[in-house]
């Protein structure tokens, strides 16, 4: 905080930011349920399809914890396309849990949800 050019790098920053925060809104924009895309410190990441292997193996842990996760009526499991929004990244990961307090917040008109970090 001492350096003469702090004010400098905060107003560098600063723009950096809004950048990010412009292009993050544009991305929002531009996604759609049939694109597989993130946005992942300020760039979006497209993604191309998994291979058999791999979503037969996520509808396998997806199914068992679903099963575990509505019996003891701990949240909801989501998969594939939902979009979960972090403080600088929006990920659509294979499996995601969503605790029962934050259950009723998930609106069936939206694609984006977001999430504390954990850090």
């Amino acid at each position: 905080m001492q350096q003469p050019d702090v004010p400098l790098l905060i107003q560098q920053l600063n723009e950096r930011i809004g950048e990010e925060h412009a292009r993050r809104l544009s991305f929002y924009e531009w996604m759609d349920e049939h694109t597989k895309a993130e946005f992942i410190n300020g760039e979006v990441v497209v993604h191309s399809p998994v291979r058999r292997k791999h979503w037969k193996i996520t509808d396998l842990l997806s199914s068992l914890l679903s099963i575990y996760v509505r019996i003891n009526k701990l949240g909801v499991i989501g998969t594939e396309k939902v979009m979960i929004a972090l403080t600088r990244n929006d990920y659509e990961p294979d499996i995601v849990f969503f605790n029962a307090e934050k259950q009723p917040l998930l609106k069936k008109t939206r694609c984006c949800f977001r999430c504390r970090t954990l850090w």
